[in-house]
């Protein structure tokens, strides 16, 4: 049991740590992701740690040997435990924090590793599914310090003593949240059942019917498909309402002004809401299909392979522009607030849409060789974070003086009429990249085998086309400079 839990949480610890050391060593933009990566880490393993036997089908095996379920949830937790441990003590030593989170202290770090062995089973266990426990672990502990920044500003008003209170109210709402999940943890692995199929999060009204209907009504081959990838998105769709209440509810109470005149609790969530949502989307769209067992029989219906991939992404990308971008658009309008990804004259950003687009079509690629939608959130946010990197560290070597000499002889060749703005560089490039992204992801999702070296020359051609993106980007500056 002890050799099945660590060879199931390994690979996840593994990568999670990596993200950590990377935030560490100040590579590219990771330093600044280094807290963000390990809130996911602790409820990623958390969820893992009981999600992993619902995505191999193991559960009822597991639920049938001949050992109590007490030693089996000890075991669980012991090995989780002997996990985050070293993950929290790598962290506090290795994750740089600003100044607003150093008053947090040792509870970032402690409080984290808490929920995410406390917590996060139990919510995977309601939830059913590992990335919905993850998520719903992650935005409890998201949710006390929000709302410990909004109880501090009702009794002590905008004074030094509110940071001192959300510190203290942190402490004792995780801690009453571990010791309900731990308490209901229990209960809930001690009448666990196996059940038929796999149920995850749904919402009220997608339920699905008990008793067939009595007529049956003919609808359109689209209109069903795209019926099947939104109940595929009902978390993102759950977690996308949550959001929407707590940012209301802020803006009604009047407390989205910082202690000290920094960002509020409820802004760094939206930053936080705005990055992980369109990640999460696509990494459900074919990875919890797999999961289901459902995709199979899916690519058996009597619809074009290819016509089933453009309606998932299409549905995929336009829901991840709807609630990652467009509707905190909608609600900054609305109450007169401003958003980080807003431009000065409060309209939206370009450049928010093709970053949240870039986002969904590489997790959607992810998703497509996942076998759960947690291990494609995991693979996402590595792959979106190495790509970052990547075109990061093409920067030093194209302001390099045989480069220069490149967009001299660009200038000396263009027309004299050429003229094109960067906004319009950058979207039809962005274009080309979404193209090629969902092309290379659709033989993953046609065939049930995933060639390591198909993939492997898939990360080289957006490689190439990264390098491709910013020699162009460089040269039209240097047109237009000139």
């Amino acid at each position: 049991m002890i050799n099945k839990e660590v060879r199931a949480l390994l690979p996840v610890w593994t990568v999670c740590a990596t993200s950590i050391l990377a935030s560490r060593w100040q590579v590219g933009p990771l330093r600044s992701l280094g807290l963000p990566a390990y809130f996911i880490a602790t409820a990623a393993l958390g969820a893992w740690s009981v999600g992993h036997e619902h995505v191999y089908g193991t559960l009822p095996s597991l639920l049938t040997l001949p050992v109590a379920r007490r030693r089996l949830w000890l075991i669980k937790l012991a090995v989780l435990a002997s996990m985050l441990a070293p993950l929290a003590i790598l962290a506090r030593y290795c994750v740089p924090l600003d100044r607003g989170d150093q008053d947090f202290g040792v509870a970032l770090f402690v409080l984290s590793a808490a929920a995410g062995l406390c917590l996060a089973p139990w919510l995977t266990m309601l939830a059913r599914t590992p990335l919905g426990g993850a998520v719903f672990s992650f935005g409890a502990v998201g949710g006390a310090m929000a709302l410990g920044e909004w109880i501090g500003v009702l009794r002590y008003g905008f004074t030094r003593e509110v940071d001192a209170f959300r510190i203290s109210f942190m402490w004792w709402a995780v801690g009453a949240l571990c010791l309900v999940g731990a308490t209901m943890g229990w209960r809930t692995f001690a009448r666990l059942e196996a059940r038929d199929g796999s149920q995850d999060v749904q919402l009220p009204f997608a339920r699905p019917r008990l008793n067939a209907p009595s007529t049956v009504t003919r609808r359109h081959p689209l209109v069903c498909l795209i019926t099947k990838e939104l109940r595929l998105q009902q978390l993102a769709i759950v977690v996308a309402i949550l959001w929407v209440l707590a940012y209301v509810f802020s803006e009604a109470a009047g407390l989205r002004v910082g202690s000290q005149g920094g960002p509020d609790s409820i802004s760094v969530l939206t930053v936080f809401y705005t990055l992980v949502l369109p990640v999460v989307i696509g990494s459900l769209a074919c990875a919890e299909e797999r999961h289901f067992g459902t995709l199979e029989s899916q690519l058996l219906l009597p619809i074009r392979s290819a016509t089933q991939w453009v309606v998932k992404s299409a549905t995929a990308l336009s829901l991840a522009l709807a609630l990652a971008v467009l509707v905190p658009f909608a609600l900054a309008r609305v109450f007169g607030d401003r958003l980080a990804f807003a431009a000065p004259r409060d309209r939206l950003e370009p450049t928010a849409i093709f970053f949240v687009l870039a986002l969904t079509t590489i997790s959607l690629y992810v998703s497509t060789l996942a076998r759960s939608g947690l291990r494609a959130l995991i693979g996402s946010v590595g792959a979106v974070l190495a790509f970052g990197v990547f075109a990061r560290e093409l920067d030093p070597w194209l302001n390099r003086k045989d480069f220069l000499v490149v967009r001299e002889v660009a200038h000396g060749y263009a027309p004299r009429g050429l003229f094109v703005t960067g906004v319009q560089l950058m979207g039809w490039l962005f274009y080309g990249f979404f193209m090629l992204t969902l092309a290379l992801a659709f033989p993953h999702f046609r065939y049930v085998a995933r060639r390591p070296a198909l993939v492997a020359a898939h990360v080289a051609i957006l490689a190439l086309y990264v390098v491709a993106y910013d020699v162009m980007m460089h040269v039209i500056s240097g047109l237009r400079f000139h």
